[in-house]
């Protein structure tokens, strides 16, 4: 399996300089050729949407489709992928950010407990409790 970083993985998605699109593409195709798998750790996806947000002005519903079809390739290994769906599924009907979504669901995983924050657009009393 090969892991990626974020700008790797922005570079394949937005092709914005041309060179580096190039070379990511080329690792994916290779990959791809030898059956291997592309793994996207959970801290690569919150920061590939946060840029794709920030920097290139992606709307909810498109970085909605980007995670989407991340998760229905086969080529990629998504970390924690079940909730990473659940919080992708949230993140499109929700105001919250999707990094908000994915830990909230993560921390209902492992701690068995919902989110604590002082963040006011997370409004889902099943996933946060605002402090």
């Amino acid at each position: 399996m090969t892991a990626i970083d974020t700008n790797v993985l922005v570079r394949y998605l937005v092709n914005d300089d041309k060179k580096q699109s190039a070379r990511a593409k080329r690792l994916f195709e290779s990959a791809a050729k030898r059956n291997d798998h592309i793994f996207i750790g959970g801290i690569v996806l919150v920061e590939t949407v946060c840029v794709l947000d920030s920097a290139y002005g992606f709307t909810r519903s498109e970085l909605t489709d980007v995670a989407l079809n991340l998760l229905a390739s086969g080529l990629f290994r998504i970390d924690k992928k079940e909730e990473v769906e659940k919080a992708v599924d949230r993140f499109r009907r929700g105001k919250a950010d999707f990094s908000d979504y994915l830990l909230a669901e993560i921390s209902l995983t492992g701690a068995r407990s919902r989110l604590h924050t002082f963040d006011k657009s997370c409004k889902e009393p099943d996933l946060f409790v605002v402090i």
